[in-house]
């Protein structure tokens, strides 16, 4: 029997009728109590492939179908594991652009011991981390509420990071300026590369 779940139209102007939020909302409900149902003859040209979604819960043994506060357990597992992958990508990246951004600047000065610590270039991991985990989420085939909470947390998650990254950068920009000051005899120079770091951190 078909859940009892609100399927309606609203009327957003005088011409265009779209489904309501609740009709919405009841979609993954409605889509699993007809799951296991054969398609009308006639009807099948008009369905979509099977998503990645469909394929992993098709394999999946009763128990973790189950919804569990909002998702199906697999979706929980898949979520965990999202995050553990995301945390590995925000490592390497990490370590991958501190190190390239040493040997940069190491090309501007070949006497220069000048080395990008992991922690000013964290923001990149992150920003990558988070941009992973809005694209891999979208294809668990989570509910739409769950699906906006998910993805606005990594827009938030990559905003901050950009900010934290332009914060850094100044530091970044320092120690290219340094290096390139330490080949010159003067002073003055590094005085100058101290008073560009102060300023733009005002």
């Amino acid at each position: 029997p078909l859940p009892e779940k609100e399927v309606s139209l609203v009327k957003l102007n005088d011409s265009i009728w779209v489904f309501s939020q609740a009709t919405i909302e009841a979609l993954p409900l409605l889509l699993e109590s007809v799951a296991d149902e054969e398609i009308v003859e006639g009807v099948e040209a008009t369905v979509e492939r099977e998503t990645f979604a469909e394929w992993v819960r098709s394999g999946m043994p009763e128990g973790l179908r189950e919804h569990t506060i909002l998702l199906e357990n697999w979706q929980w597992i898949a979520l965990i594991i999202l995050i553990l992958l995301g945390a590995i990508i925000d490592r390497i990246v990490t370590w991958f652009f501190a190190n390239w951004v040493t040997k940069l600047i190491r090309s501007a000065n070949k006497k220069s011991k000048y080395e990008v610590k992991d922690n000013l270039l964290r923001p990149v991991g992150i920003l990558a981390m988070a941009y992973f985990w809005s694209v891999m989420v979208k294809i668990l085939d989570v509910p739409v509420s769950a699906l906006n909470v998910l993805y606005f947390a990594t827009q938030v998650i990559m905003a901050v990071s950009g900010v934290w990254m332009a914060y850094n950068a100044v530091d970044i920009l320092a120690g290219y300026f340094q290096t390139l000051a330490d080949k010159t005899a003067t002073k003055f120079d590094d005085l100058l590369v101290r008073m560009f770091r102060r300023l733009l951190k005002i």
